[in-house]
Parts: structure tokens; C-alpha cells; sequence
């Protein structure tokens, strides 16, 4: 079984891969995900920032991921 974030970052790999940033919403705060170029090897790597305390984001633009519960 894939894990609910995991599976998210595959199914959006070609947004990351253009630069887009992905937020998604969780109940006590949210995770943001980006593509960021490595220095050294001159990659692209994914990024994801993780937040529990802030609770202002955008609703308008976070992405829902269903945690089957």
C-alpha cells in the first residue's frame, strides 16, 4: 500500500517537475511541496515543508488528500 503523501507527489511529478507549488491541507496545519534544482548536481529535488501550527493557508489553492479513515 502506497502511502497518501507518496502516492500525491507521483500523481502530480509533471506539475512539480514545471515549478508548480502544492499545498495540502491537513486537519491541525499543512504541507507545502515544491521541485527545488540541487547545487551541487544540478537536479531537480522534491521538497516538502511541513507546518502543524500555522493555520492560515488558502483553501482556495490547497490540495485534499484523503487519509481513509
Amino acid at each position: 500500500m502506497t502511502n497518501p503523501l507518496h502516492q500525491f507527489i507521483n500523481d502530480n511529478k509533471e506539475l512539480l517537475e514545471k515549478g508548480a507549488v502544492l499545498t495540502i491541507l491537513l486537519n491541525d496545519g499543512y504541507v507545502t511541496i515544491f521541485n527545488e534544482v540541487d547545487e551541487k548536481t544540478n537536479l531537480q529535488k522534491t521538497i516538502t515543508l511541513v507546518d502543524p501550527c500555522d493555520t492560515h493557508f488558502d483553501c482556495e489553492i490547497a490540495h485534499l488528500i484523503p487519509t481513509g479513515g
